[in-house]
């Protein structure tokens, strides 16, 4: 019996430059700051539906695909076949048909993505997860009937900080991740590098 073998490999990797961050201050309620309108603002204040998760939140769920947070948003329905090219979003009743175009957008650093693949994407070194609800044609274009989901990876800042996750399933799986992040120029110039690869046989 041949069994195939199936691995991902996943790269991120962001440069900004700036002249600053100013420190972030303790709080003991957070205040959530959302991008849903293409603006910083309030998610209390924001006259939109939209259901937020921050990096906290993502840490402590344990949020890694769309799987994980589908069943904790009202009408928000994930239907996933045994191709990850088939994976429908379903948002206040409006869904996707096979072999059509998503009717949810999905926008990841700002960049749109029109391909049905980027429901089943593996997420990691996010800093926040925004799922909007009804149509967002306005501002997010095709592909938005239903809602959009905006997600937005981790910054890089001004100090050197990193991570290493590793993980094993049944059979052969397994599964390492791996991020580092910090000034490349003092006060002016930051970069972030993260890689996911995970590999199982069969």
């Amino acid at each position: 019996m041949c069994m195939s073998k199936y691995s991902r490999f996943l790269f991120s990797a962001s440069l900004i430059v700036a002249i600053g961050f100013p420190p972030l201050q303790a709080q003991l309620l957070e205040e959530i700051i959302v991008t849903a309108r293409k603006r910083d603002e309030s998610l209390q204040d924001t006259p939109a539906s939209v259901q937020a998760f921050t990096a906290g939140m993502i840490d402590s769920i344990g949020i890694s695909s769309m799987r994980d947070y589908a069943n904790l948003i009202p009408n928000f329905f994930l239907v996933e076949t045994q191709a990850s090219a088939f994976t429908f979003v379903n948002i206040r009743g409006v869904t996707q048909f096979r072999n059509t175009d998503p009717s949810v957008a999905i926008v990841v650093d700002g960049v749109l993505s029109t391909s049905p693949v980027s429901m089943s994407q593996e997420l990691f070194d996010v800093q926040q997860i925004e799922v909007l609800k009804g149509p967002q044609g306005a501002l997010y274009g095709r592909n938005s009937l239903g809602g959009a989901i905006n997600i937005t990876t981790k910054r890089p800042g001004d100090e050197v900080e990193g991570f290493v996750r590793a993980g094993v399933g049944n059979g052969s799986a397994g599964k390492v991740q791996a991020g580092i992040s910090g000034p490349l120029v003092e006060d002016s110039l930051y970069g972030r590098v993260a890689l996911s690869y995970r590999d199982s046989d069969g």
